[in-house]
């Protein structure tokens, strides 16, 4: 570990991983928050992708919208749009 090169962000690349970040992106995208402040027409083509097929970029997407549905569920702001 000393000796080798870094690495900005270890990742795994299994799909169990994949199928399990689009399960929690479905969930998130049931939270009307969500919803308002997500596109979800930009999102739902990467919960129809198979798991094994799912690109590092587009696991970006569903992991940013699985992370706004976590903080706006810690945090609860009033949100006025």
């Amino acid at each position: 570990m000393l000796h080798r090169p870094k690495n900005h962000y270890p990742a795994t690349h299994h799909p169990d991983y994949n199928r399990g970040l689009q399960d929690l992106a479905r969930d998130a995208l049931s939270d009307p928050r969500v919803r308002t402040l997500a596109d979800e027409s930009m999102i739902k083509p990467y919960l129809d992708t198979p798991p094994d097929r799912l690109q590092w970029g587009h696991r970006l997407r569903l992991e940013r919208v699985v992370d706004l549905a976590l903080w706006l569920d810690h945090h609860r702001p009033e949100l006025a749009l």
